[in-house]
């Protein structure tokens, strides 16, 4: 987003007019037909889609918000006393 001259005025002229922009897409638009989701279908589009390796699939999993850093652990035994 460019605001011209940088003053606040124009650029929240340019704010205002991206977001009605943005209001004035429809769903298809946003979320297009592929060769998993049907047009319009965020929860579709918005889901894990996993590749399939050699004959074992997946079906699609629900999005899941996850933080940035994730750590497992795994516990082998006891540490030193």
């Amino acid at each position: 987003m460019y605001c011209g001259n940088g003053s606040l005025a124009s650029c929240r002229a340019v704010l205002e007019s991206s977001l009605a922009a943005a209001v004035a897409e429809t769903p298809a638009q946003v979320y297009p037909a592929d060769g998993v989701c049907q047009a319009g279908d965020q929860m579709c589009h918005d889901a894990i889609q996993f590749r399939a390796i050699g004959a074992i699939t997946q079906p699609l999993m629900d999005w899941v918000n996850r933080p940035t850093f994730q750590q497992a652990d795994e516990i082998q035994g006891h540490g030193p006393g």
